[in-house]
């Protein structure tokens, strides 16, 4: 049972509104019992003045309800935090039984995405199979055929790259993650990410800037996520920044945390869209005319939360918009 499962998180904050309720109903409980208890006292008091004037007897009669007054408040106290401690348990078993059919209607439709993406795998791939197979087996091929051939074969991967994101995000909401179990070195991280960027940006004949580590960092986190975040924002950067632009990737190193910054010479995101770019299907309007599904910045954002991370974003001027990661760093000797 890990503190990092939605449900685990939603259960804690369940208990602790039934906790914070029924604190409420102890203290005034136990307010009203106080009080009765000391009004009852000045009634008596006042009806034993009333029959005597014995001085002694009232001094006597005080120094009793003081001692019984010390036990009372000894034992409300512990029944009170008794109370408490058995309204937790309870608060705690109610709220996992109110959140069960939620998250079983949720992993149910978790399963049903998974098992649609899966079925729709197939049949993509053998589509684009048979149009490899038959650019090769009809050539050559006329210009009109070859055009819409390619279009087909396009079409397909923008639907397979669709498919492959929703079983991503499926698989990152449905899975826990322990990123204090494992523990990623940033350099490799950085080799892979640049040698998957940099024919991209040299086809658009942009500027890329790369960080250069003078020592190993180490993250906490899953190596293949966290390259898969990193990859994501890039591809982005590409997409969205024009010819000639300018692409810088940065590395701020604090004493437990890392900061991976992407920065992008492109249109930029308002104000406005910056809450919603990391929801899935969302596309602002700055992507007109660029392909995307919408899934990558969502897939980004749930992968640095399982990771124990965060993600920023926000506008540069004149113009691009820069994303930052922070992860929590590991020092050598937590990592041995």
């Amino acid at each position: 049972m890990a503190l990092t499962d939605p449900f685990i998180q939603a259960r804690l904050r369940l208990t602790a509104w039934y906790l914070v309720i029924l604190a409420g109903l102890i203290t005034g409980f136990t307010y009203l019992t106080f009080e009765a208890k000391d009004s009852a006292y000045v009634r008596v008091y006042t009806v034993v003045k009333s029959y005597s004037q014995d001085q002694g007897k009232l001094v006597e009669l005080n120094d009793t309800y003081a001692e019984f007054n010390r036990r009372f408040k000894h034992r409300v106290l512990i029944f009170d935090v008794g109370l408490l401690i058995g309204s937790g348990i309870i608060a705690w078993w109610l709220a996992g039984k109110t959140l069960k059919p939620i998250q079983t209607m949720m992993q149910t439709q978790a399963d049903f995405t998974a098992n649609v993406s899966h079925g729709l795998r197939t049949p993509l791939t053998a589509m684009q199979l048979q149009l490899e197979a038959f650019k090769r087996t009809h050539k050559p091929l006329t210009k009109p055929w070859a055009k819409l051939l390619n279009d087909f074969s396009v079409e397909i991967s923008h639907m397979t790259r669709i498919v492959e994101e929703v079983l991503i995000l499926t698989r990152i909401k449905t899975t826990i993650l322990k990123p204090d179990k494992a523990v990623t070195e940033l350099n490799q991280i950085l080799n892979q990410a640049q040698a998957y960027i940099k024919p991209l940006a040299v086809s658009k004949h942009q500027q890329l800037k790369w960080p250069m580590l003078k020592q190993p960092v180490r993250l906490a986190g899953n190596f293949d996520q966290l390259l898969q975040v990193i990859m994501i924002l890039l591809d982005n950067a590409v997409k969205y920044t024009p010819v000639h632009g300018l692409i810088k990737l940065r590395v701020e190193p604090m004493a437990t945390k890392v900061s991976l910054v992407v920065d992008d010479s492109g249109p930029g995101i308002s104000q406005a869209e910056q809450s919603l770019i990391f929801k899935p299907y969302y596309r602002g309007r700055q992507s007109t005319g660029v392909k995307g599904s919408g899934l990558g910045l969502a897939i980004a954002g749930e992968i640095v939360k399982a990771n124990g991370g965060v993600m920023e974003v926000k506008r540069r001027r004149p113009q691009g918009t820069s994303f930052k990661v922070t992860l929590r760093r590991i020092k050598v000797a937590d990592a041995k």
